[in-house]
């Protein structure tokens, strides 16, 4: 069985008999905006380290920097256009 979980959603996990889970964290370009917020609460909130998504920032910068590829080629998708100026910003502030 597999779930995928909205970003930001908060969540736990219960195994109520012996399982072999796998579980992880990804970005994706339809959910940039809420990807930021959750790294700024992160931010904010002084979360640690070791519980946040690992080089979060440099992705972002290879995202931005795909994002300016497609664009100029007219290769995005209208709904990925959502986060782009939000992420800009955060580049620029990065």
């Amino acid at each position: 069985q597999t779930l995928v979980i909205p970003t930001g959603y908060i969540h736990a996990v219960y195994t109520p008999e012996d399982s072999v889970v796998i579980g992880g964290n990804f970005l994706h370009g339809l959910g940039v905006e809420g990807q930021l917020d959750v790294h700024c609460l992160e931010t904010r909130t002084r979360v640690p380290a070791k519980f946040r998504f690992p080089h979060f920032v440099r992705m972002m910068h290879y995202a931005g920097a795909d994002y300016l590829k497609r664009i100029m080629k007219n290769e995005v998708c209208e709904a990925e256009l959502n986060g782009i100026d939000q992420l800009a910003d955060a580049l620029q502030t990065w």
